[in-house]
């Protein structure tokens, strides 16, 4: 089992979501539009399971999107540019389900992924951006609609991993 490789596999993409926009905002970068360059639209963690399986995205309002999937001894990690609109997309899709305002609906359930999902509300000026973290077991209800605009994002964005 590669559980040493995940954890710290997680832990670096996320402090990618994290630092990853700074760190470029120096780069040369053309500008999808006007104060929306690589900022952190998205990080969603599936972990868990039956047949332990970790899928980690990561998405920037630039198009920027990063997955990583482990399945079994199989491990995968994928960098790709996405068109802006499918990003918007996705953001208007999570903040119709509620994402900036779900709890999490963490109920231990053996042998069922853990989700985790982190948004950020889209951002056009300066100062803080308005984000939540919350987790789900079962995609029902508005997790459902979550979990359906993170499918549907993989599906049109990534091949299978």
């Amino acid at each position: 089992m590669k559980t040493k490789f995940v954890l710290p596999l997680l832990l670096g993409l996320l402090l990618t979501a994290f630092t990853g926009p700074a760190a470029r905002s120096a780069e040369p970068e053309k500008k999808a539009s006007a104060g929306t360059v690589g900022q952190t639209v998205v990080v969603f963690d599936s972990v868990g399971g039956f047949a332990p399986a970790t899928v980690s995205l990561i998405v920037y309002s630039d198009g920027l999107s990063i997955l990583a999937c482990s399945r079994g001894s199989s491990e995968k990690i994928t960098r790709t540019r996405v068109p802006v609109a499918q990003v918007q997309t996705l953001q208007k899709a999570l903040q119709a389900a509620g994402a900036l305002t779900l709890p999490s609906s963490i109920k231990p359930v053996p042998d069922i992924p853990t989700k985790i999902v982190t948004f950020f509300k889209p951002r056009t000026g300066a100062g803080q951006t308005p984000s939540n973290t919350f987790g789900y077991v079962d995609a029902a209800g508005p997790y459902g609609k979550v979990q359906s605009a993170i499918d549907n994002f993989l599906k049109s964005g990534f091949p299978t991993c």
